[in-house]
């Protein structure tokens, strides 16, 4: 069986290629365009692995950060920002203090760093 990805992520351009290059490695791969989106298709689709964006308007990764914990979902999650008003380390680790396994800045500096970070969680 393979193992689910939710990508959260309101750039759909990101969203299809993350999702293109998640299933050329073997997962199943489902796209939410909103945070609120996400967190009804992480009930329903119960994914293995959440990335989620960090800068999204109406409610941003934080927010979803904080109802995925109240919710008990036992996912891992990989956030991921291109920055906003602040640096993108500090959305980051901010991510990361609110229960995110780990973080990515965008754009990539490598997908198959991306890729191996996934295989690692997963296998956790």
């Amino acid at each position: 069986m393979s193992r689910k990805v939710l990508v959260v992520d309101d750039n759909k351009d990101f969203s299809d290629m993350l999702s293109h290059f998640l299933d050329t490695l073997g997962y199943k791969v489902d796209i939410a365009t909103s945070a609120k989106q996400g967190l009804k298709k992480a009930d329903c689709f119960q994914p293995d692995l959440i990335v989620v964006d960090i800068i999204m308007p109406s409610m941003d990764g934080y927010d979803f950060l904080r109802e995925l914990n109240k919710n008990s979902n036992d996912a891992k999650v990989i956030a991921v920002s291109g920055g906003g008003w602040l640096d993108k380390k500090e959305y980051l680790q901010t991510a990361e203090l609110l229960g995110a396994d780990y973080s990515f800045s965008k754009p990539f500096q490598s997908l198959s760093d991306f890729g191996s970070k996934v295989e690692e969680l997963l296998s956790a």
